[in-house]
C-alpha cells in the first residue's frame, strides 16, 4: 500500500519539484548571491550527539540543497569542503542515540558526497587522490556500520 505523498503526482512531490526548480532558478538568475547564501548553509560545526530533531532536519535540508545544486556550486567551493563537513558530522553522529535519526543523516551524507563526487576532479591529482581515499574510507566505515 502506498502512503499519501508516495505517488509521483501527489502534492508532496509537486511541492518538492517546485522547491527544487525555484532553487535552480535562483542559482541561475542570481548565481553569486544564491551561491553565497547556500555556502552559509554548510554547517560550520558538527552536529551534537543530543541535537534536536528540528535541528537535524534543518541540517538534512541544508545538505539536500547543497547536493541538488552541486553542479552550479562546484566553482564556489570544493569537494574537499563537503568531504570535511561530512567527516565531522559522521564522526559526531557516533554519539547519536536515536538510530532512525542516525540512519537518516548517514544516508543523506552518503548521497551528498555522491552528488559532489559526480563532478570530477579539482585539477590537482594529489588532492583528488587524497579525496578519493578519504571518501572510500568514509563510505566503507558507513557500510560496515550499517548505513
Amino acid at each position: 500500500d502506498r502512503e499519501e505523498g508516495d505517488e509521483p503526482h501527489s502534492s508532496t512531490h509537486r511541492l518538492q519539484n517546485a522547491a527544487e526548480l525555484a532553487l535552480a532558478g535562483l542559482l541561475e538568475s542570481f548565481p553569486d548571491a544564491a551561491g553565497a547564501a547556500l555556502l552559509k548553509l554548510l554547517p560550520s560545526e558538527p552536529c551534537a550527539p543530543g541535537e534536536s530533531l528540528g535541528s537535524l532536519l534543518f541540517r538534512d535540508a541544508c545538505y539536500s540543497a547543497l547536493g541538488i545544486c552541486a553542479c552550479e556550486l562546484q566553482s564556489m567551493f570544493s569537494f574537499q569542503q563537503i568531504l570535511l563537513t561530512a567527516q565531522k558530522d559522521l564522526h559526531a553522529l557516533n554519539g547519536q542515540t536515536n538510530p532512525a535519526l542516525l540512519a537518516i543523516m548517514q544516508v543523506r551524507l552518503c548521497w551528498l558526497l555522491s552528488c559532489w563526487w559526480a563532478f570530477g576532479s579539482s585539477g590537482d591529482a594529489a588532492e583528488d587522490e587524497r579525496a578519493c581515499a578519504q571518501t572510500y574510507s568514509l563510505l566503507s566505515q558507513l557500510l560496515s556500520a550499517g548505513a
